[in-house]
């Protein structure tokens, strides 16, 4: 797994929190793709590695071999599961905002990590634009600036989306 796979997992976790995670299945997929011992030691690899402190907290897996009796099996173990995630507690029940809660403490520290990695590049790109003189070179390090700057706004706009729907979400559940 990458790390920014192992980022989404730890966020994962904390939507869910503990008490749901006895409710989460983990699926390995592409069994009818690899033989089945190269395919459990991923599978091992895999649970012992990065699912233990889930496996440890009640969570399931299962595999899926790319046909409907699987996909019957694992959506079989749904029935009658329900359980409210740490998210819907954190939000609802403690009036939280969704940078105050578990998830979002989570979410929007990977978002800072990114706009900093982005105000680092545009850093980067400044200091090549005052080096270059060239009006070819200088040309590309604008453009690059430009896109860069764009992204940068886009992440500010996410951030700030996340922070809206969270008071969003916290009134559509109160008026139910």
């Amino acid at each position: 797994m990458t790390g920014s796979s192992i980022k989404y997992l730890k966020m994962f976790q904390n939507l869910c929190g503990h008490e749901a995670l006895k409710n989460v299945v983990l699926v390995t997929t592409m069994w009818d793709k690899v033989e089945e011992e190269e395919g459990r030691s991923r599978e091992t690899e895999l649970c012992t590695k990065y699912w233990n402190s889930m496996l440890e907290r009640g969570c399931h897996t299962s595999r899926f071999y790319n046909n409907a009796e699987s996909a019957l099996n694992i959506v079989s173990r749904f029935q009658d599961a329900r359980c409210t995630v740490l998210l819907q507690k954190e939000m609802v029940d403690l009036g939280l905002d969704l940078p105050e809660t578990s998830a979002g403490r989570t979410l929007f520290s990977m978002l800072i990590e990114f706009i900093k990695r982005i105000q680092e590049f545009l850093a980067h790109i400044e200091a090549k634009l005052r080096q270059n003189q060239s009006s070819a070179n200088r040309r590309v390090v604008e453009e690059e600036r430009t896109a860069t700057e764009a992204i940068l706004r886009e992440a500010d706009a996410q951030r700030r989306r996340y922070s809206v729907s969270s008071s969003v979400f916290r009134r559509l559940s109160h008026s139910r």
